[in-house]
């Protein structure tokens, strides 16, 4: 980069965010606006630029677009995080253009992100009026269902990390402090007849038998005391102390 544009897109203002993705063996950009429908560029390998391939109707005020694949192998979505009317999800169809299959209600909007867990899929519906909330992706409806509301101060941001056998969501906050959940699998025993009396070593023995057990989530943003680190997305300490609370957590405070 020698840092000169390289071509201009359209003479537009009040642009909030872009997302490029890969659809049909083709390069697309995604770009939003607070004044104006979100507009799809394709890439054009003969003239090596972006052209426009069309705009996604209905759309007001999309603030973020983020894409992410769910439902199968090739299927893609994209999130439109809208700040007036409810925020959108969208699958890119077989005619080469989105199609709106999820409208997730909302008042101002400012974020919706995509991140997932191994097999599970999320999505964190952000806003400076209320909660943040939490969607699972559910594959036998192919949508979004509601799974929790978590507290962050007028979130802006949503990643998820995996590091040392733990996975993390980190959460921004534009006006108050940013958070870090960590994401706790919790193991429920299936079989409701198991005699209550079976010894305690038998039962942690089983405990490690996955295929015994089935996988539920929990989510918990209460303040989390030191030691204590139950819970789906259970807060972990708030930056800047997050580095000083993970390495002493299992010493005591």
């Amino acid at each position: 980069m020698d840092g000169e544009w390289y071509a201009f897109l359209h003479e537009w203002f009040r642009d909030t965010d872009a997302e490029f993705l890969q659809a049909d063996g083709k390069s697309f950009l995604v770009i939003a606006s607070r004044s104006q429908a979100p507009v799809v560029y394709v890439w054009n390998k003969s003239t090596l630029k972006f052209m426009l391939h069309g705009e996604i109707p209905a759309a007001d005020e999309v603030l973020a677009v983020k894409a992410f694949s769910a439902g199968g192998p090739g299927e893609t979505y994209l999130a439109m995080a809208c700040y007036i009317g409810d925020s959108r999800v969208l699958r890119w169809s077989s005619r080469q253009q989105f199609v709106e299959v999820q409208a997730l209600p909302s008042r101002g909007a400012m974020v919706l992100q995509p991140f997932a867990f191994g097999e599970r899929r999320y999505l964190a519906l952000g806003s400076d009026f209320s909660f943040t909330q939490i969607f699972l992706w559910d594959a036998e409806s192919q949508s979004f269902v509601k799974f929790k509301d978590v507290y962050v101060q007028s979130p802006r941001s949503f990643a998820a990390v995996n590091t040392d056998r733990r996975t993390f969501v980190f959460s921004s906050s534009f006006k108050g402090k940013s958070v870090v959940f960590e994401h706790v699998i919790h193991h429920q025993d299936q079989d409701q007849d198991q005699d209550q009396d079976q010894d305690q070593d038998q039962d942690q023995d089983q405990d490690h038998q996955y295929q015994h057990h089935q996988y539920q989530d929990v989510m918990e943003t209460s303040r989390r005391s030191e030691g204590d680190w139950q819970g789906m997305l259970s807060e972990v300490r708030r930056h800047p102390q997050i580095t000083r609370h993970i390495t002493s957590r299992s010493s005591s405070s």
